[in-house]
Parts: C-alpha cells; sequence; structure tokens
C-alpha cells in the first residue's frame, strides 16, 4: 500500500506542547500537528480499508524545500498519524526505512507492507 500526500511535515518540536495547568503537566497535540493528523489520516484511509493486525514494515520518503531538516523529529507525527488507520498500534511497525530529499515543496510518501 502506498500513500502520497503533500504537506509540511512537523517536527516533534511543533507537534507536541507541554504546559502547567493547576500544577498538572499537560502536553497536548498543537493545531498544526491535528491537521497533518487529520490530513495523513484522511489520505491513508483512501487507500486502506481496515488497519494491520499483524506486524508491518514502513518505508517512509521526505522530501523537504529545506534539506537541513532531521528525519528522526518528523516520524513520531507520522506514526502517530497513521495509528488506527494503516495500523491498529505503532508497536506493530517493526521496521522503517527513512530517506530524504530535497524539493520544491514539502510531500511525503509512505510504502506500508507486511513485515516478514
Amino acid at each position: 500500500m502506498k500513500i502520497s500526500i503533500e504537506t509540511s511535515i512537523p517536527t516533534m518540536n511543533n507537534y507536541w506542547r507541554t504546559t502547567i495547568v493547576k500544577n498538572r503537566i499537560h502536553t497536548y497535540i498543537t493545531p498544526k500537528g491535528r491537521q497533518f493528523k487529520k490530513a495523513l489520516g484522511w489520505v491513508a484511509k483512501v487507500v486502506c480499508d481496515n488497519p494491520f493486525e499483524n506486524d508491518c514494515e514502513l518505508k517512509i520518503k521526505l522530501f523537504f524545500k529545506n534539506k537541513n531538516r532531521d528525519i528522526d523529529n518528523a516520524i513520531k507525527p507520522i506514526l502517530d498519524a497513521l495509528q488506527g488507520v494503516v495500523y491498529v498500534n505503532d508497536v506493530q511497525v517493526k521496521k522503517i526505512t527513512v530517506e530524504k530529499f530535497k524539493s520544491k515543496n514539502d510531500n511525503l510518501e509512505i510504502e506500508v507492507i507486511k513485515y516478514v
């Protein structure tokens, strides 16, 4: 199964925020993070009828306008967005291969295959 979307890929630095409310630490997904999660989730639902119930492998191609972006900060938002849509839980992802490219637009391509 292949998923492709033209979108700005959030980093962990702008996907999550932590605040203190009534002396309690509260961590939440930012509006930018929710927008990314929703957009990627909808595109994934078009190509995936039901979430994988077995282990899987992801092959991810990241296309950035700014090639200096770290790839490790982009992975967790992608895994979170696909959870419940492509696979039941991200613990099912046993292997991830990631490549980064310079591009005119931010873009993301994901191939999901059964892990063997």
